[in-house]
């Protein structure tokens, strides 16, 4: 579910087509700052893999040199499906074998030169005499840039903090203030690979096809003053399926102008024996998707696209921390509904008023907070519940609301409380004064 609004945001089929421009140019090294992908393409190029398989492959190929986490591993996986260069395959349990697409081959011989000398450099220890570990980091940073700076809206201030952090770092570099860190990593790098699995929370990413459903409305129901939830049915759910409670649908609606807007929601609950799909939208400004749904009435129309891909958050969790507005609670809901009995979880939900909190059956161990707030962009009501409760080691943290909330949260949470960045995945599920816009500040 997310927030509401009355503007169209450009289609994200450029960023698809990102990753495909690039066969335009057969020499141009589009892993310039991302050799792992590279590396890891021609791995399951020589046969599919899963991911485990990958991690001990890399860290042979590498002479033990260098072992990459799963945190690093699957989110690179996910870049090469996207760009079409890797595929799902068959799987060995419950573990996704990865194997190379027509595309992924035909960008392999075309980057062969820079495969080589990959191969070269990581036989000699690195990039230019570089432990890859160095390497890899040097390439983690570009990125952040890019992704923090190429926003047209970035501020002054986002910009100053940049800086300071990169002096900073340098600063605590040339004068071996990182000496303690740097052991540290080298002791986690010679931990053996099956228990750095165990350690660390593994994010799986699961395609579905992409194909729009036209719907109709067979239930209405005001859950509180904030939510309606509005049940859809019809023949063409056959085939439905979300697999994550973080998953996202398009609705299409009228934008009040003569044109079609398109929103994002979280799929609520579906029944495929009924073909029947549940969606709650949170009431907020009167945008296209919000007007459609106050006015919605049994037997309207409805037509759906995806949800594209379904992100499962998996492995190691003792506990989990689940935190966000009204409009991330179709979320919680459905995760709090489908967590396996006595799983410890708290959740800080920020609501309107109490006439705005609901009851959610399940057999996780739930601790519930509710917060009633009057400005759904001020991040001080989450961060002074948040001052109060502990978090165990091995808690995952999910956070979803206004994006410069949820922003600060995850600050607060990484910088001042030191909770590990693989234990974590925040989103600006919406942007104050900006329509049908959302943030991700981890991926």
């Amino acid at each position: 579910m997310k927030h509401d609004g009355n503007d169209k945001r450009p289609s994200r089929k450029a960023s698809g087509e990102g990753h495909h421009r690039h066969h335009d140019h057969p020499g141009r090294r589009l892993l310039d700052y991302g050799d792992l992908r590279l590396l890891i393409l021609s791995l399951i190029g020589q046969k599919p893999r899963h991911g485990y398989e990958l991690i001990r492959a890399v860290e042979e190929q590498s002479g033990g040199r260098y072992t990459p986490s799963p945190g690093v591993l699957y989110p690179t996986l996910a870049w090469l499906e996207d760009g079409g260069f890797a595929v799902i395959g068959e799987s060995e349990g419950n573990r996704k074998t990865y194997g190379i697409t027509p595309e992924g081959r035909d960008f392999l011989s075309a980057n062969r030169s820079a495969l080589q000398h990959l191969l070269s450099r990581i036989e000699r220890g690195g990039r230019h005499g570089a432990p890859l570990a160095v390497a890899e980091a040097m390439d983690a940073l570009k990125t952040a840039l890019r992704s923090q700076l190429k926003r047209p809206d970035v501020e002054d201030g986002a910009v100053e903090r940049v800086v300071a952090i990169l002096h900073e770092a340098a600063r605590r570099i040339e004068d071996g203030a990182g000496e303690g860190m740097e052991k540290r990593n080298r002791q986690e790098m010679s931990t053996d690979t099956g228990s750095q699995n165990e350690a660390l929370p593994v994010i799986e990413r699961v395609k579905h096809e992409l194909r729009r459903r036209q719907l109709t409305v067979v239930d209405v129901q005001r859950l509180s003053p904030a939510m309606i939830r509005i049940v859809l049915g019809g023949d063409e759910l056959q085939g439905f399926a979300s697999l994550s409670p973080a998953d996202h649908i398009k609705i299409f609606v009228p934008d009040g102008d003569g044109g079609i807007a398109m929103r994002d929601y979280t799929p609520r609950f579906f029944d495929p024996v009924k073909r029947q799909l549940t969606i709650d939208f949170a009431v907020h400004e009167a945008g296209p998707a919000t007007r459609w749904a106050l006015s919605a009435k049994v037997g309207d129309g409805l037509q759906i696209g995806g949800p594209r891909g379904s992100q499962i958050i998996g492995g190691s969790i003792a506990a989990w921390l689940l935190i966000g507005d009204e409009t991330a609670l179709p979320s919680i809901g459905r995760r709090l509904e489908e967590m396996q009995a006595g799983v410890p979880v708290s959740v800080v939900a920020a609501v309107p008023d109490r006439a705005d909190e609901q009851n959610f059956e399940t057999g996780a161990r739930l601790d519930m907070h509710w917060l009633h707030r009057a400005d759904p962009t001020d991040a001080v009501p989450y961060l002074e519940k948040l001052k109060t409760m502990e978090i165990e080691p091995s808690t995952f943290v999910w956070i979803a609301a206004e994006g410069s909330v949820a922003r600060a949260i995850r600050r607060y949470l990484v910088e001042e409380r030191g909770h590990p960045m693989p234990w974590l995945k925040a989103s600006g599920y919406w942007v104050q004064g900006k329509a049908d816009t959302v943030e991700k500040f981890d991926e």
